[in-house]
């Protein structure tokens, strides 16, 4: 029996895991049988001490050797297994991580592009920490490894380590284009509001409303210096671990990242083109508001000046030239404050200032009617005093010489002289 047990030893030593664990039960069962008769006779039959002595000695010689024979299956077993664990990280490397790296390379350029890579590499990241458990174990029975197996241990190890590297790093850049995107359609949302505030509020005596916008078009500004600056970051990021991972792809996200940049530009230069729009509408209608409000006021005083006017008492003529040449005047203004409301009329962007204007305009037609009636009751009473002014200068022609006691012949010639006077003067022929 100790003679098949060191053959099976020698067989066990060259066997696979297979052969080593049908050997080794077929050992045990001849050799335990052989070991409990051993113990038998031992027990049982008279015999000397050296006889007992051997017996017990070959029982466990028997022993011995079967442990080592179960010792040997299990290395050949746990061998086995290592290689198996071996093959199944190399297998799970090659069928699993060398697709996944190359079928998710380009990060795209779209938000949902980016949140797809994103998601997809934080998935696979968890797919990678369960995976730790298995890789220690294989690293810790190193020493149950061929010299073959050892060498593809280590270069897993290698592109193991690299490949927890390459999803940190992809991890984190995708993160970045995530958030650049999610802070460009932030930034997007305040150029709408801001356009939007800028279109629906045509009140532009409203400060609240400017300041408003003023602090909006401001905090767009500070928005824009910070998007640039994390655009920038992003870029060399990117780019700097393109250099070191193989299959990564960040030509789309980058160009998107810069468009979004040169996108953002123009609608900054259109919104502040809205808002200097604005700016200007405001100065221009606080311009029109003050000539409306001067009107207005010589409105009040132009009232004031007719009622005068049309209670004025005339006597004398140089006294209805003056109240003639006042309406007159006053006629003149009228007319010049009615071309400054009709300009001040061209403006039509506040429906407020609309109706003020109007209103102003309808107190200047009642103005001009009442000024009519005037000018016309002024013209008559100035015509009156002219009229009586030339009667006055037109006298019947007198006689101031006359002629008495003057003897003339029929048929003779006669000369006598006489001095007349009127207006105008008179002629005699």
């Amino acid at each position: 029996m100790l003679s098949q047990l060191s053959m099976m030893e020698a067989d066990m030593r060259n066997a696979n895991a297979a052969m080593a664990g049908e050997l080794y039960p077929l050992a045990q069962q001849k050799a335990t049988t052989v070991i409990h008769e051993g113990r038998d006779i031992a027990a049982k039959e008279v015999l000397t001490y050296e006889e007992h002595a051997l017996v017990k000695q070959r029982c466990q010689e028997m022993e011995t050797q079967l442990s080592l024979l179960e010792e040997l299956a299990k290395e050949r077993q746990r061998g086995t297994q290592v290689s198996q664990e071996l093959a199944s990280l190399q297998s799970w490397y090659t069928m699993r991580v060398v697709p996944f790296l190359a079928t998710h390379a380009d990060m795209g350029g779209t938000l949902n592009e980016a949140v797809d890579f994103l998601e997809s590499h934080k998935l696979f990241v968890e797919e990678v920490v369960n995976r730790d458990a298995s890789v220690l174990s294989a690293m810790g029975k190193r020493s149950e490894m061929s010299k073959v197996e050892q060498t593809v241990m280590r270069e897993f190890e290698v592109n193991y380590e690299k490949l927890k590297d390459v999803l940190e790093h992809r991890v984190r850049i995708g993160n970045n284009f995530v958030q650049v995107h999610k802070f460009a359609k932030d930034l997007e949302s305040s150029f709408d509001a801001l356009t939007s505030l800028l279109d629906t509020n045509r009140d532009f005596t409203n400060e609240r409303v400017a300041g408003q916008v003023d602090n909006v078009f401001h905090m767009i500004e500070e928005t824009m210096r910070q998007e640039k600056h994390d655009v920038e970051r992003f870029i060399n990021a990117a780019e700097a671990v393109a250099k070191g991972d193989e299959t990564l792809d960040v030509s789309r996200s980058v160009q998107e990242a810069k468009n979004l940049i040169i996108d953002h530009d123009h609608r900054f230069t259109y919104v502040k083109y809205k808002w200097d729009e604005w700016q200007r509408n405001k100065a221009e209608l606080r311009k029109k508001v003050t000539t409306i409000e001067e009107i207005e006021m010589w409105q009040e005083d132009t009232w004031e000046i007719i009622k005068l006017l049309e209670n004025t008492t005339v006597k004398t003529k140089q006294e209805s030239e003056g109240l003639h040449r006042r309406v007159k005047e006053l006629g003149q203004t009228i007319d010049q404050q009615t071309s400054k409301l009709e300009e001040a009329r061209k403006y039509r962007e506040n429906e407020e200032y609309n109706r003020r204007v109007d209103e102003v305009m309808r107190k200047q037609e009642e103005i001009k009617d009442r000024y009519k009636k005037l000018e016309k009751k002024v013209e008559t009473i100035y015509e009156s005093f002219a009229q009586q002014e030339v009667e006055e200068k037109i006298r019947a022609p007198q006689i101031l010489t006359s002629l008495k006691d003057a003897q003339v012949d029929e048929g003779s010639r006669f000369e006598f002289v006489a001095r007349i006077e009127g207006e105008p003067e008179p002629k005699i022929s």
